[in-house]
């Protein structure tokens, strides 16, 4: 398992290397943006910014070890298929908490540079926020990982949007359905704010009577739930 994860880190080198570059320049430019223009830093602002930025890396680097002859040669080890899902899974943990710690070191300092509150960077740092950031980053990355090791390159953007899409449009489609039987019709996705709103106030752990075991449960069950997926994806998959 260690061989693989190593094997895994070894094929992403360069794309680490690019995600130490990127990273620090997109966090450092969406503060200075927010305290230039919009006079102050927005926790949910940033902290969505955060997320997305270390859940598309952790993404892209699984991604990464899948182009050229790669998946091919990992798969041909004297492995189990099992145990090559579950190294991928360890990879993007570990990739998911080394981009998160950059990011969060990133946001301290420019934060300190753009002169953003004492405790609002001081937020960033507890474990709570700090734990419930990496568990949203988790839970994304358990949606993608079936879809990242069970299908081809060429469908996986497609498969992924397919779910969450078809989800918002039959929301929608219940809301304005209630809204004609009441005698009026409006488009309304004032929900989709309401939604950004309750992630960011999960993720600060608002509301919580305890925000680290509550991250962790949810980080667990959510990986728990993803691996057999992926496994069974894979193991039907051909190479």
């Amino acid at each position: 398992m260690l061989r693989l994860v190593i094997k895994d880190i070894s094929v992403g080198r360069y794309h680490i290397l690019g995600m130490l570059l990127a990273i620090p320049i997109i966090v450092t430019n969406a503060v200075a943006t927010m305290a230039k223009r919009f006079g102050g830093v927005a926790p949910g602002t940033i902290l969505l910014v955060i997320i997305f930025v270390c859940s598309i890396s952790t993404v892209l680097f699984i991604m990464n070890e899948r182009r050229g002859r790669e998946e091919m040669l990992i798969a041909s080890l004297p492995v189990s298929r099992l145990t090559l899902v579950l190294s991928r899974y360890v990879s993007a943990l570990l990739m998911a908490a080394a981009v998160l710690t950059l990011a969060l070191t990133t946001f301290h300092v420019s934060g300190t540079f753009f002169q953003v509150p004492e405790p609002l960077l001081e937020l960033f740092l507890t474990p709570g926020v700090a734990l419930g950031t990496y568990a949203a980053i988790w839970i994304f990355l358990s949606y993608s990982l079936p879809f990242l090791v069970g299908y081809p390159m060429e469908q996986v953007f497609l498969r992924m949007c397919i779910l969450p899409v078809g989800l918002a449009i039959l929301a929608q489609g219940f809301q304005q359905a209630a809204l004609l039987l009441q005698g009026s019709w409006s488009l309304d996705v004032a929900w989709i704010y309401e939604l950004a709103c309750d992630m960011r106030d999960w993720v600060l752990g608002r509301g919580r009577t305890h925000p680290l075991t509550t991250s962790a449960l949810t980080a667990l069950l959510a990986g728990a739930a993803s691996y057999p997926i992926a496994a069974a994806l894979y193991r039907r998959k051909e190479l």
